[in-house]
């Protein structure tokens, strides 16, 4: 579990804005610590990007995540730093 500068369990909404801060992408504990705070049950089986659709549903965002075909207007997304890369080698795969 992740703990704010004070010590306490960071909220979602903090470990959100301490990762864009940081300019990294979000690893996975970190993503599965966001899930179990927005209610999204996590399986040990489950992939980033399964995981990460289900935080979009959760958080009632569009889940999108690595389906976007030439561009992402999902501006405030959290995940968007993951996303991006990924919409990239998808394309660089198909030519």
């Amino acid at each position: 579990m992740d703990l704010n500068p004070r010590g306490d369990v960071m909220a979602h909404s903090e470990l959100t804005k301490e990762v864009s801060e940081r300019g990294e992408n979000m690893k996975m504990n970190e993503i599965k610590m966001k899930a179990k705070t927005l209610g999204v049950k996590v399986m040990a089986t489950t992939k980033k990007a399964d995981l990460i659709r289900q935080i979009q549903k959760a958080e009632r965002n569009f889940d999108c995540f690595g389906a976007a075909k030439d561009y992402c207007d999902q501006l405030d997304c959290c995940f968007r730093e993951d996303c991006l890369p990924l919409i990239k080698l998808k394309r660089r795969r198909s030519s």
